[in-house]
């Protein structure tokens, strides 16, 4: 907390999937830290290589230091230490790109959606387990912001082949969207806020 230290900086090559290119802090491995000091390192993951739905890619990345001890009754007297100080791990999921086609329309003082989780061309998935979120919202102070209405919300099963219908009673709002969560094998989707016809 009191000298400043000098960090290096590296990954685990064998973790890295095949193909894929890693660079961590610009390829500028070493670095000295002043007392206190706090800094941001990018990290730049780059899949070149295809992975099956559900798969994960791992990297590890960690910092060591090196430091030569020095006897205070011999200056001959030396000893290296080396120690990894810590880390983190990167992880990149392969999932299927979803996208979200919806409807809303009033009926009396409720709003039906009706829509369908589309599947990249060729895709199979039995999605019979999963529900989209149905959410209201108001326009907010900027252009095109729009803010939730956590009180104005649905869910809506979906069927084999993605299609949905739900309701959300006493609707008061005039906009509303459509979310997906996504799974370990599927992306996340969210429609654009749209007007309740």
């Amino acid at each position: 907390m009191t000298t400043k230290k000098y960090f290096n900086l590296a990954y685990d090559r064998k973790l890295v999937p095949a193909g894929w290119k890693v660079q961590v802090n610009g390829g500028h491995l070493g670095m000295e830290l002043l007392p206190n000091e706090v800094r941001d390192i990018p990290v730049v993951v780059t899949p070149t290589s295809t992975m099956p739905a559900g798969s994960v890619g791992r990297i590890k990345i960690f910092a060591s230091n090196f430091h030569l001890l020095v006897s205070d009754k011999d200056p001959n007297d030396k000893h290296p230490e080396f120690k990894q100080l810590g880390g983190v791990t990167v992880e990149g999921h392969a999932v299927l790109k979803t996208h979200i086609k919806c409807e809303a329309t009033r009926q009396g003082s409720a709003v039906i959606f009706r829509g369908r989780l589309e599947l990249p061309k060729g895709a199979k998935f039995d999605m019979r387990k999963m529900t989209v979120m149905l959410a209201g919202a108001v326009p907010g102070k900027r252009k095109g912001e729009f803010k939730f209405l956590p009180r104005q919300t649905g869910h809506a099963p979906l069927t084999g082949d993605g299609e949905f219908k739900g309701i959300v009673e006493r609707a008061e709002f005039k906009y509303g969207t459509y979310m997906f969560a996504g799974t370990d094998t599927l992306s996340s989707a969210i429609a654009d806020f749209a007007l309740v016809k």
